[in-house]
């Protein structure tokens, strides 16, 4: 009620302002407000070229992988014109907002709070009250989408020869270079929608056995690059998921190893982790597949905690609250034969339908001894043009598909198809 209610008042301050009225000063305060929100917005979004290069690999992953989504580049841009960017497009991009608000009321409690009826009428409570606030008198269902464009389905290695996408991290301070790694695997279980996706689902059996081999995945790379190799100080692997469609990521930062050496030791990597686990006993598999089902359902520390488990629910618009209790024993009970199918169905090298993307982030150093930028581009000036010439030099190669701007992403990603998108309209 407080945060709408304040939102309301905002809005009606502008308006009066506009109009030259008695919120004339009101609306002075507001717009010195807005100066100043916008310039700390911007410095944010400028500074994300001095991220690390594993984040900024990781953000250009997950450009690749959501179907339609904005750049922050796209977003400094709009904030930087104040055609765009002012208080009156605030308050009628506010106003839209608004009117078209569909509430979700997740309620969380235990014992008499939640008997019998109670837990039904309090949301019902809650939402109503929140509802008086808005503008939107619609009884009926929402006639909002999800909001969700799917996933890109990744090419075979067949397809593409591998697919990289190829960037150089303009900060001339940034000495590490970063390999991150994804292997696309199929559609996770759930909540059944009723759609054509559920037919593109995997088993259970199948999406546990990717789960442990997640878990399997993290000791092995971290021993054998970080500590056997000393690649880098950040050595991962772990499960991923882009609205719905699991898979295995692998990340390695470096400053002393440049990505296409980091890559071929991560290839190599994978070569003997699948002898590895091919070794491994029965019991060993069934010792880790029991430990990481215990940790799915262990009891949350607070009523916060098991408050935000359920909001993350919401959040990725799935709706699936028993998620964790239906899929620890289906974890608990895979084997090592169901973890060997689902190796070497999905990610397994040399097999015909393993789908990975590579994220090669160099440093201006790594990138001049690569070939990648002439001598003359990488002097550590902190010049204003940095970040053009790292990437109007940025060459292609590697004979594998390399994508090395957004243009060329957008371009890749306009021409494949894509997995439906599992977020679902709960309201409808």
């Amino acid at each position: 009620r407080t945060i709408v209610g304040r939102m309301k008042t905002v809005i009606e301050q502008i308006e009066a302002g506009e109009e030259g009225g008695e919120g004339g000063a009101a609306y002075s305060r507001l717009e010195k407000r807005f100066e100043q929100q916008r310039e700390l917005l911007l410095q944010k979004m400028r500074n994300t070229q001095k991220d690390p290069p594993h984040r900024q690999a990781s953000y250009w992953l997950n450009q690749l992988m959501d179907d339609k989504v904005w750049h922050v580049d796209e977003y400094t841009d709009v904030l930087e014109d104040d055609s765009q960017c002012n208080l009156e497009e605030l308050a009628a991009i506010a106003k839209r907002m608004l009117a078209d608000t569909t509430l979700e009321v997740l309620l969380t409690g235990g014992g008499a709070a939640m008997a019998g009826e109670m837990g039904p009428t309090k949301a019902a409570a809650i939402g109503n009250e929140l509802r008086e606030l808005l503008p939107n008198a619609c009884e009926g269902p929402s006639q909002a989408t999800t909001g969700r464009a799917g996933t890109v389905k990744l090419p075979t290695e067949p397809e593409s020869n591998g697919l990289i996408v190829q960037r150089i991290v303009s900060d001339p301070t940034n000495e590490n270079s970063a390999v991150t790694m994804h292997l696309q695997a199929g559609v996770e279980t759930g909540v059944a929608s009723g759609r054509d996706v559920d037919e593109q689902r995997m088993s259970a059996q199948e999406h546990a056995a990717l789960d442990v081999i997640a878990r399997l995945v993290y000791p092995s790379i971290f021993k054998t690059l970080r500590t056997q190799q000393q690649l880098g100080y950040l050595v991962s692997g772990y499960a991923a998921r882009f609205d719905g469609i699991a898979g295995l990521t692998l990340v390695c930062q470096s400053s002393n190893t440049p990505p296409s050496e980091i890559q071929r030791r991560m290839d190599e990597w994978m070569v003997t982790f699948g002898e590895e686990i091919m070794e491994m006993s029965e019991e060993d598999i069934s010792t880790n597949a029991k430990a990481l089902a215990a940790s799915i359902i262990q009891k949350s520390d607070s009523m916060l905690d098991q408050h935000q488990i359920y909001a993350g629910e919401v959040q990725q618009m799935r709706y699936d609250f028993d998620r964790r209790e239906r899929r620890a024993p289906e974890v608990s009970n895979v084997t090592k034969a169901d973890v060997l199918a689902a190796w070497k169905k999905w990610y397994a090298p040399g097999i015909a339908s393993r789908k990975p993307v590579m994220m090669h982030f160099y440093s201006l150093k790594h990138a001049q001894e690569e070939g990648l930028l002439p001598s003359a581009e990488t002097s550590a000036d902190g010049g204003d043009n940095t970040d053009q010439d790292a990437e109007a030099h940025a060459c292609n190669k590697d004979e594998r598909t390399v994508v090395t701007d957004l243009s060329s992403l957008r371009e890749f990603k306009q021409g494949r198809p894509k997995y439906p998108t599992l977020a679902q309209k709960w309201w409808s």
